[in-house]
């Protein structure tokens, strides 16, 4: 081996025999030693990449992550490992729904009337229109209402004098008259009729 420690052998033969009473050859015809004792070099190795956890938001663009571990440091001058323990990537990058706003609602017009019921009306605008599947507004740009609803003002008016009645003598001073009737009867505060009914 070239490392972590191995064998070597030697060997040797017999080159004379003994003979007629000689000694016989002392020793192994092998010698074996120990050779390359070093460490032999370990590479770092990582352990197999988790799976990616959750991402961090539900759109727009996140990122989620993974990660890995030394499984195997390096010693004995083996590399170590290359590369980063953690792992990242973008996610969920498609954009947010946004709904739709309206703005807070203008102030109420003046009543088209002042007095007998009218009409008035405010308006809004959009704020922020509806985007990539966001939810539309509701309702509507303008809405209306009843305004001065007390009754106005009627004032009392004759109708046109009659025709003189005939005189009350034929001579010697007698007298006449003439009447007249309420046309209008005066309401909700409005002036009464001056003067009479009757003139004589």
């Amino acid at each position: 081996v070239s490392c972590g420690g191995g064998n070597q052998t030697r060997s040797r033969s017999v080159a004379i025999s003994a003979f007629c009473g000689g000694n016989s050859c002392a020793g192994d015809p092998t010698d074996t030693r120990v050779c390359n004792t070093q460490c032999c070099p370990v590479n770092c190795q990582w352990s197999s990449w988790t799976e990616f956890d959750s991402c961090s938001v539900s759109c727009g663009g996140g990122n989620q992550t993974r990660s890995r571990s030394v499984a195997i440091f390096a010693f004995c001058g083996g590399n170590s490992c290359a590369g980063d323990p953690r792992d990242t990537r973008v996610c969920n990058s498609l954009p947010c729904p946004i709904h739709c706003a309206w703005e807070s609602w203008a102030q109420w017009n003046e009543c088209n009337v002042t007095c007998g019921g009218g009409m008035q009306e405010r308006k809004r605008q959009v704020a922020v229109e509806a985007m990539h599947g966001g939810i539309g507004c509701s309702g509507f740009t303008s809405e209306s209402r009843s305004c001065n609803e007390i009754c106005c003002p009627v004032a009392c008016e004759w109708e046109g004098w009659a025709s003189w009645a005939e005189c009350s003598k034929s001579c010697g001073a007698g007298s006449q008259d003439r009447r007249r009737n309420v046309l209008v009867e005066e309401s909700c505060g409005g002036e009464t009729c001056a003067g009479n009914a009757t003139q004589v």
